[in-house]
């Protein structure tokens, strides 16, 4: 999780920025932005265990 905040040394945005990025217009180049931000979040391999998350909020991640 640390490698998402760590700024880089040519002080572009982080990790966490470039994840956070609004993909912009419906577009072939769009899609493939998001795709790539699909991946390096797979490839972090974050659990996803959901039994310590209150019912309600998993709702609303849902929607």
């Amino acid at each position: 999780m640390e490698k998402l905040i760590d700024t880089p040394s040519d002080k572009s945005k982080t990790k966490l920025g470039w994840l956070r990025e609004i993909p912009g217009q419906s577009s072939p180049d769009a899609f493939l932005k998001v795709i790539e931000r699909l991946e390096y979040v797979r490839l972090l391999n974050l659990s996803t265990e959901s039994e310590n998350i209150h019912s309600n909020r998993l709702l609303q991640l849902a929607s």
